[in-house]
């Protein structure tokens, strides 16, 4: 793709999206683009710093400035839990609903997109398969294989309101908006049936045998491609006559076609059988229907979806558990660990999230798609050598601290660090690793704090060199490979990438806790709020977690708190949260970080007093904690503690020791036996009214071997032209 035509599709963005029809296997868009389609007695957290004389989910590609390349980028933000064997989805954009169809439990799981919540199940009695919304009279038509209706929803009740009798298995539906005809792929008669806006069957077309998975796909003179996985080829219809134009075969088991405005092209997808898996696209010139190209894909590709508004198509490898993106003859880019069977695809364009039904783990993944800046030039770079001091090997992943003398390269970074990239193999390369700037992201700081994902392990006493590397304009974003914690930016969390580089992340962005939280109490107002956080730097910052005893009563153990759902072990990872408190001077209020052992939602019954874990009762409860407003009865493990923001860090060892740092430094140490391998992050705030505990944001990462540090130093820079 050119530059001009890439520039093009940028600028015009979402508003080139009219209406988007979705699902079943490919998305149609009506466009207007202008003519363009371990014992820790030692522990140091800072990482010690010298300066010598001698898997990324980032997509960006290597080139020169005479080849300009377009990237995306994409994570998965959230799985959403559905009904059994989930085939597909429809969204419906007037209503902000997607409509999911549950194969196994007979039923579409209706989800809201922008809180991922599940709002209702709708029955239709038989197994729910591809569904497609119907944006002319407004409706989610649903197919139902081993059956021969299709099933009718009106999503303004989100009820059923017709079950039409069609034809024998009806596996999946799609809307055609240039003749504005709802189809319906019969597997078993071998037959696609049209139904107007008014549910009555104009059309009936027969086809050499049946459309199997339902993968289609339409080309701007209203050419229908059908995929018929059981017949080995492509059916192509004419929809203005609703005649059977040309069928012809491609390759073993076709699931899917998708249509690529852009360059024109019919992308289908081989997706063999389940003994003997394909893994190609193979890509038809849609003027000739000749082979253009096969690309080298996932295992069993079983859906496509063109994403008209970032000119790709995509591909759900089912058995590879990936998502391949591709741009013309090419594969820019492929995410892995996306569910256990993606098997099929919805998109909201107005979110830019990329729903993908996940048949082998009953979910629904949110992937978060965005334009990946074309990578720019790279001016120089300096090698970093990171040295393991211990008899133990670093985890893998493992997240590295570094603490950068910037006013030392200021002539190559830019004067808010958002030109710096860190690679491994050789400097400027593009292997890249994810990074997070948590401070003093400025050219002029003798200490900016980055932390950088290590993908490989460093052996005992061994070493590894990784590469600082300076690109001639912006690499900040928030899918990587560059980013930055959510309070340095003025739109808050508008580069945090936290979430790539650390085990669990949270910046707390928004109005709502997510679903990785639980909260309560024992009051009738309890738990946790979102924001807004007191914060003046910058003033704009209005994100972020307050944990509140909201009710009118003065201790008596009352109790808020706020609790991770996934669990961790506390042996071989740091709990960290950037957080403050207030009511720091009140004897009888406790404010609480630390770790919660599963079953266990009060925070006081184990405290830290004294160097050693105080039981609060006759029996012990296994559960430990920092405290970090208790000058009254309890001392607090962490002293002079101030009302502003600090980062706190707390783990524990085999021998059930607690540990805990503020800012890096001042490792307080407790006695115990606490053991536990498993824990939740815990917050809460107890006998507090009117007090409250502020996390910006918190995160999970690993203890480095025996709780040292790897030593780092720093090379002579390298530039380069």
């Amino acid at each position: 793709m050119s530059e001009s035509k890439w520039e093009i599709l940028r600028n015009v963005g979402l508003a080139a999206v009219v209406f988007v029809v979705v699902l079943s296997g490919v998305l149609y868009a009506s466009l207007n683009l202008s003519g363009s389609l371990s014992s820790t007695t030692n522990f140091s957290e800072t990482a010690s710093s010298t300066n010598s004389s001698s898997s990324s989910s980032s997509f960006y590609q290597t080139q020169d400035s005479s080849q300009i390349t377009p990237t995306i980028n994409a994570k998965v933000i959230s799985n959403i839990t559905v009904g059994s064997e989930p085939k597909g989805a429809a969204y419906d954009p007037l209503n902000g609903l997607l409509y999911v169809a549950d194969y196994g439990s007979l039923e579409v799981t209706v989800i809201n997109v922008s809180t991922n919540k599940v709002v209702t199940t709708i029955s239709t009695g038989q197994e729910a398969w591809k569904p497609t919304y119907n944006p002319v009279n407004n409706m989610i038509y649903v197919g139902n294989d081993y059956s021969d209706v299709v099933t009718v929803i009106n999503p303004d009740t989100n009820t059923v309101i017709s079950n039409i009798t069609v034809c024998d298995y009806t596996v999946g539906t799609f809307f055609d908006s240039l003749n504005n005809l709802t189809y319906v792929l019969c597997d078993e008669t071998d037959q696609v049936v049209a139904l107007n806006s008014t549910n009555n069957i104009v059309a009936t077309i027969g086809l050499p045998a049946g459309p199997g998975n339902g993968g289609y796909a339409i080309t701007p003179s209203d050419q229908i491609y059908i995929a018929d996985y059981r017949g080995d080829d492509v059916n192509v219809i004419n929809g203005t006559t609703n005649n059977l134009t040309t069928s012809f075969v491609v390759g073993t088991g076709p699931g899917a076609t998708a249509y690529d405005a852009s360059d024109q092209l019919i992308y289908v997808a081989i997706a063999g059988n389940p003994t003997s898996p394909g893994n190609t696209t193979v890509l038809l010139n849609s003027t000739n229907n000749e082979v253009a190209q096969n690309i080298q894909i996932g295992s069993f590709p079983e859906t496509l979806i063109y994403l008209p508004s970032f000119d790709t198509v995509v591909s759900a490898n089912a058995f590879s558990n990936s998502l391949s993106f591709m741009n013309g003859t090419t594969v820019i880019s492929t995410i892995s660990n996306v569910g256990s069977e993606p098997s099929g695809f919805a998109y909201d364009p107005s979110l830019q999230e990329l729903f993908v039904a996940d048949l082998g783990s009953n979910s629904l993944a949110v992937v978060q798609l965005s334009y990946g800046e074309v990578q720019p030039p790279c001016i120089g770079y300096v090698p970093i050598v990171i040295s393991n001091p211990e008899n133990g090997s670093t985890p893998t992943p493992f997240q590295q601290m570094l603490n950068i003398d910037s006013v030392q390269y200021s002539r190559d970074i830019n004067s808010n660090w958002s030109n710096v990239e860190f690679s491994f193999g050789s400097g400027c390369s593009d292997n890249l690793l994810e990074s997070w700037i948590e401070e003093n992201p400025s050219n002029s700081s003798l200490n900016t704090i980055i932390w950088v994902n290590l993908d490989e392990g460093i052996a005992p006493y061994g070493n590894e060199t990784i590469f600082m590397d300076f690109m001639s304009s912006n690499v900040l974003s928030a899918n990587g490979p560059t980013g930055e914690a959510p309070q340095l930016s003025q739109i808050y969390g508008k580069y945090d990438n936290g979430a790539l580089v650390f085990s669990f992340y949270d910046n707390f962005n928004g109005t709502a806790l997510s679903d990785k939280w639980q909260q309560g109490g024992n009051t009738a107002q309890s738990g946790g709020y979102i924001g807004p956080v007191i914060n003046d730097t910058p003033a704009t910052v209005d994100d972020g977690m307050v944990v509140h005893y909201n009710g009118t009563q003065f201790g008596n153990g009352q109790w808020d708190w706020v609790q991770s759902i996934q669990t961790f072990n506390p042996q071989t990872n740091i709990l960290d949260a950037y957080a403050y408190f207030n009511g720091l001077t009140n004897a009888a209020t406790n404010q609480q970080i630390g770790w919660s052992a599963p079953g266990q939602n009060s925070s006081f019954e184990y405290a830290v007093s004294d160097g050693n874990l105080e039981y609060n009762g006759s029996s012990p409860i296994k559960n430990h904690y920092i405290l970090l407003a208790s000058p009254g009865t309890h001392t607090a493990l962490l002293n002079g503690v101030t009302s502003a923001y600090q980062v706190f860090s707390v783990w524990s060892d085999s021998v059930g020791r607690a540990y805990a740092l503020t800012n890096y430094s001042g490792l307080t140490v407790a006695n115990g036996d606490w053991p536990s391998t498993s824990a939740h992050i815990h917050f809460s705030e107890i006998n507090g009214c009117p007090y409250s505990v502020y996390v910006q944001w918190t995160r999970v990462r690993a203890l480095p071997p025996n709780g040292v540090m790897p030593t780092v130093a720093f090379d002579s820079l390298v530039n380069i032209g």
